[in-house]
């Protein structure tokens, strides 16, 4: 999952955050515009809308956030948020407060009164329900909360909440009679458009993380639809931006059917880059197949947590509160508890392990210089040429037994080639690989420069 960036100018933000990790999901605070560039979707918090936007124009994040918005990337705002993305506000203060816009609605700001008539209702949330499950309400949290008057044509309206008469008769900042008349039944205070999520209550002060849930699906589904529709408009723009770098995984070494996806790869007299391309397509399928979809199994666990915490927001038990326990326990098990030195022995305790393991990893990533001492050089004069001795021996064409020799002299699994093999890739299968291996080097070596691929 990508980051979700969290705007952090002021407000609930650590609460937004708070939720979305319940979700295995990470958070960032967002302060500056060059950090937009790091995170896939973005959350506007609640909180005082003036100072907000004052910190917003101060940090000059207005232009940014309305190319981020601009983009299709996934933004919601709730509240004071909601406010931020209404192309339209009124009731505001005195010379008014600057807007991202984009989302087609006009917004009333302090549509329910000041902070002492906050309050607390059950939403109709039938979209919300039938997306993420769980109840049919939700626990709308009103804090000097905005009201939506009117939407366009594109905007979904997600809940709406009938207002008192004796709201509509104590808000008296309401500008004209035709925007009371369509508040007196009901005002609309959740809805989407595209890209764009708003609500005017606080998700992120419940128990409740269904719209949280929500809007990560929302964002995963408008990332989707921008990868499909690329347009090739030349040979150099290939759809490869998404894709998930191919990268061997010593772990397949174990598995008794790896060996034959090797030979059936390097079968017949096939080139280094055939057999690799080959290879990478057979591998990517086999792993699936043999090991499965790990991200798809723990989204699963994910679903069935999000689930159950949902119920626990309106029924609290035991059960419930053991079963959220075992899921986020099976979401954590791969937790090191043991681990076999080179020797075979176990090692249990935790600052052995941990010590085994770093040890592991720097003999992995380094290499030995024994006691050698480095000498400077002072030669003065040194004649730019070499002896016909020197010159006949580095002219010479390359041996098998040098190509074999200097891939034995890198680390195995030290970090892989472009093509994503790690060099004990090739040490592992150098009977059936090295002579492809030979061949490619040679042809480098003999035509002086590297090979295109």
């Amino acid at each position: 999952m990508a980051l979700v960036g969290v705007l952090a100018l002021q407000g609930s933000f650590n609460e937004h955050i708070a939720a979305l990790r319940r979700l295995g999901v990470k958070g960032v605070e967002i302060r500056k515009p060059a950090q937009l560039d790091s995170v896939a979707s973005l959350i506007i918090p609640g909180g005082e809308s003036t100072t907000m936007a004052k910190l917003a124009e101060y940090h000059n994040l207005f232009p940014a956030l309305r190319e981020f918005v601009k983009m299709g990337k996934p933004v919601w705002g709730t509240c004071a948020g909601l406010i931020f993305l209404a192309n339209k506000a009124v009731g505001q203060k005195t010379g008014g407060q600057e807007l991202v816009g984009g989302l087609d609605c006009t917004v009333h700001r302090n549509f329910f009164g000041s902070q002492i008539q906050s309050f607390e209702a059950e939403l109709p949330v039938p979209e919300l329900a039938s997306k993420e499950g769980g109840p049919e309400t939700f626990p709308g949290v009103f804090i000097r909360a905005p009201a939506i008057l009117e939407v366009g044509p594109e905007v979904q309206v997600l809940a709406d909440y009938p207002v008192p008469s004796d709201v509509l008769d104590s808000n008296s900042t309401i500008e004209s009679p035709e925007e009371k008349i369509q508040s007196e039944k009901k005002v609309i205070v959740a809805v989407r458009q595209g890209n764009l999520l708003g609500t005017a209550f606080h998700p992120e002060l419940t128990a409740d993380t269904r719209w949280h849930s929500y809007f990560l699906k929302m964002a995963n589904d408008v990332a989707e639809g921008a990868s499909t529709s690329i347009i090739a408009v030349g040979v150099d723009l290939v759809s490869r931006s998404h894709e998930r770098p191919f990268r061997f995984q010593p772990g397949w070494l174990s598995h008794p059917g790896f060996l034959g996806l090797v030979c059936d790869a390097w079968a017949g007299n096939i080139s280094l880059i055939n057999a690799v391309e080959l290879f990478t397509i057979t591998a990517k399928k086999w792993n699936k197949e043999v090991f499965g979809n790990l991200f798809y199994r723990k989204r699963r666990v994910e679903a069935r947590l999000k689930g159950v915490q949902s119920a626990l927001a309106s029924n609290l038990n035991n059960f419930l509160l053991e079963l959220e326990y075992s899921l986020r326990k099976e979401r954590r098990r791969n937790k090191t508890s043991f681990i076999k030195d080179n020797v075979g022995n176990c090692i249990s305790d935790e600052n052995e392990v941990a010590e085994y393991v770093r040890k592991w990893y720097f003999d992995l990533f380094t290499t030995e210089m024994g006691d050698s001492q480095l000498r400077t050089w002072d030669i003065p004069n040194w004649p730019v040429r070499i002896n016909d001795e020197n010159a006949d021996y580095l002219s010479r064409p390359i041996s098998d037994e040098e190509i074999r020799d200097a891939l034995w002299a890198l680390k195995a699994f030290k970090a892989p080639g472009l093509d994503g093999l790690h060099a004990g890739f090739f040490q592992r299968f150098w009977l059936l690989v090295g002579g492809s291996l030979k061949k490619m080097v040679k042809e480098v070596f003999s035509s002086g420069s590297m090979l295109a691929h």
